[in-house]
């Protein structure tokens, strides 16, 4: 017996010593080029007009985001007092400020804010606000930005730098100077880097 308990403590005992370590043998990688693949050729469905676009409106593809149903709207516009109810019931569930060349052009007002807040919330639409890139600042970007989420916490979240920038090199022309993807690259990220006063 006391040969038997020995014996299963030398085991145990060996089965604790370190191992020596495994040899993993290394297996090349083999690089395979893949072989070109042919697609079969588009097949049109057939429409009722050939050769014509055409869109089944009885067909339904799934939901449709509420943000698809937007507008552009700016201290430039304005919905006349008789058709607010109108604007109100319009479905519209996103709106754009200052939208357009007109937030290229000027500088947005704490008071224009506050209005089109107003508005936005009347119509139950989100707000996508646009800092002006063309004659403006990082640092106004970013003082229009501490204003509305920060003084007055109107928790906009969608926020775009500038309207139509490929608009900007005609305009400059006019004025001797040029605009580029690359200076529209180098600006933009001041912009998107500003942070709030």
């Amino acid at each position: 017996m006391k040969r038997l308990f020995g014996f299963v403590i030398i085991f145990i005992l060996s089965a604790c010593a370190p191992s020596s370590p495994k040899v993993v043998p290394v297996v090349p990688t083999v690089t395979v080029i893949p072989s070109p693949t042919t697609f079969p050729p588009p097949t049109a469905t057939p429409t009722p007009i050939p050769d014509v676009l055409f869109v089944d409106p009885s067909v339904t593809l799934g939901p449709i985001s509420p943000l698809i149903y937007g507008s552009n709207y700016g201290p430039w516009l304005t919905v006349p007092f008789y058709n607010l109810q109108q604007a109100y019931d319009s479905g519209i569930k996103i709106l754009r400020f200052p939208a357009g060349a007109w937030g290229d052009h000027n500088t947005v007002t704490p008071t224009q804010i506050d209005q089109f807040m107003d508005f936005a919330n009347k119509m139950g639409a989100t707000a996508l606000f646009h800092v002006r890139l063309l004659d403006g600042t990082p640092e106004q970007a970013a003082e229009m930005v501490r204003y509305t989420n920060v003084e007055k916490k109107f928790n906009v979240q969608y926020w775009s730098i500038g309207n139509e920038p490929t608009l900007f090199d005609a305009e400059l022309k006019l004025r001797g100077d040029s605009y580029d993807t690359e200076r529209f690259n180098k600006e933009w990220r001041a912009f998107a880097e500003a942070k709030p006063p």
